[in-house]
């Protein structure tokens, strides 16, 4: 005989001042929606033929890394879009002080009640007895 609590699903209602608030998102992306990768590195590598022969790599270069930072954005993108949802997810649930203890159950509260008492019963059950246990050792120690 145990107490389960595991899973517990009754709503406990909370005051609304107890959720911690969230920094609102900002609707001015700073990264322009047109920054995005493009599907063969190569085919989109710039014409360097019109450029000095010392600057050619130097541009070649440039290019690799400005589409490292666009992809880098978009896998942030895509990161942020899942965090976003995930928070959404997790607004939705009740918060809880840190000052209480909280639980909630699926069972009928006046049947955890009953298990509850009956809990209690068998601990001052064992209490009493080992109370009386170690008086008597007590007193013959005395004697």
């Amino acid at each position: 005989m145990g107490l389960d609590v595991a899973g517990a699903q009754q709503n406990i209602v909370m005051d609304e001042s107890t959720r911690p608030s969230l920094p609102e998102p900002d609707p001015m992306s700073p990264v322009p929606d047109a920054v995005s990768s493009r599907d063969g590195d190569e085919a989109n590598a710039p014409d360097v033929s019109d450029l000095p022969e010392e600057h050619r790599d130097e541009m070649q270069r440039l290019h690799h890394r400005v589409e490292q930072a666009v992809t880098t954005i978009e896998r942030l993108r895509a990161e942020n879009a899942r965090l976003r949802q995930r928070v959404d997810k997790l607004e939705e649930q009740p918060a809880f002080p840190d000052a209480e203890t909280v639980f909630s159950l699926d069972d009928d509260p006046a049947a955890v009640k009953e298990q509850i008492n009956r809990f209690i019963d068998a601990i001052d059950t064992y209490l009493e007895g080992h109370t009386s246990d170690t008086d008597a050792a007590e007193k013959e120690a005395e004697n």
